[in-house]
């Protein structure tokens, strides 16, 4: 591929020397701001793909695609949609699939398993989420990713106060609830990060987090890559249901009660360790780069037996834990090759 980066100036992204064309786009864009610069971008480069690498491309990319923005021409919109959805999948499943209320009807109805409980919009909902499941509970907002704004209720008096703390309603989201309020599951926490394409998982690979930054709700900052069927083959049917196309990764607790791989939520953007595939044996960017020729994927659709590691992540681990420990303990995933991007990580502070 030949590389153009659509990234807000001072990102670290943009210090990387792996980049043909760079442009940039205000930290905090309208969505008439996002449509303009990627009209811009096709018209000047003429872009094959669109790949989300944080949530605010996401988001941007997804309402301009499954809704009509009053301050998004349709002219415009038109122009770009097929890129988005030539790029994202199917656009009918866009906002269901990273609002986990939505996000919970998906699952219901493809028989992935899911924690008990439900969406709620207020107070009242969670009460009677309290009274059906009994206490500890989990609210996690229906919007948003790396544990935040979720909430570990052990009483009445803690769930009014998550539901309290919830960040702002989003104007994007389709079912109208603000959190999800769940049953705590005791098992391991699994990501899987993964390539599809029209609702095909090419490969992927799954990582338990052995240690987590900020908080331990978080995301990894220290994971070891294993093999899980149960993960694998709920992914599967997620892929298949949401018509996902691009580089994903979901989050799934096992119930060690039922041994069962539950799905917690999907990030529908190239997610932070996306890269580090090739310490597990499995390529991402090949394996896409196939799929875009047509030609069959014959790696690695799994991490290999032999292959099965830990890895400290670079630079959550560094933001964690400035000691240094487990740099010497396991391999690291820092930017070795990429001077600049590894400078501007190392000047990274909590």
């Amino acid at each position: 591929f030949r590389v153009a980066m659509l990234a807000p100036e001072g990102a670290w992204a943009t210090r990387t020397q792996y980049i043909d064309v760079l442009a940039h786009i205000p930290q905090r864009a309208s969505l008439a701001t996002w449509a303009d610069v990627i009209m811009q971008l096709r018209q000047k480069i003429d872009p094959a793909y669109v790949l989300p690498g944080d949530d605010a491309t996401m988001r941007a990319l997804m309402t301009i695609a499954a809704t009509v923005p009053a301050d998004v021409p349709q002219s415009t919109r038109d122009a770009i949609l097929p890129l988005i959805a030539r790029s994202l999948g199917d656009p009918a499943h866009y906002l269901a699939s990273v609002d986990k209320a939505g996000l919970l009807d998906i699952a219901h109805r493809e028989g992935i398993d899911i924690p008990p409980g439900a969406a709620v919009d207020g107070i009242d909902g969670a009460l009677r989420v309290a009274r059906e499941l009994g206490y500890p509970l989990i609210v996690r907002p229906t919007v948003g990713t790396a544990g935040r704004g979720v909430s570990m209720c052990e009483d009445e008096t803690t769930l009014r106060a998550a539901l309290a703390g919830l960040p702002a309603a989003t104007r994007w989201t389709e079912s109208g609830a603000r959190a999800v309020v769940q049953r705590v599951l005791t098992g391991a926490r699994y990501n899987r990060a993964f390539v599809a394409w029209q609702g095909r998982e090419i490969a992927g690979y799954t990582r338990e987090g052995l240690e987590r930054w900020p908080n331990a709700l978080g995301a990894a900052s220290v994971t070891r890559f294993v093999t899980h069927p149960g993960v694998a083959a709920a992914n599967a049917r997620l892929a298949q249901a949401i018509g996902i196309t691009g580089f994903a990764g979901a989050t799934y607790i096992i119930d060690s009660a039922s041994d069962r791989a539950c799905l917690i939520e999907i990030n529908r953007r190239i997610v932070p360790a996306t890269h580090a595939g090739r310490l597990a044996g499995v390529d991402l960017a090949a394996a896409f780069l196939c799929a875009v020729r047509g030609d069959q994927w014959t790696g690695p659709v799994d991490t290999p037996a032999a292959r099965q590691q830990t890895v400290a992540l670079f630079p959550q681990e560094w933001l964690r834990d400035r000691s240094g420990a487990s740099f010497e303990r396991w391999p690291v995933d820092a930017p070795w090759d990429d001077p600049r991007l590894f400078a501007a990580m190392l000047g990274a502070r909590a």
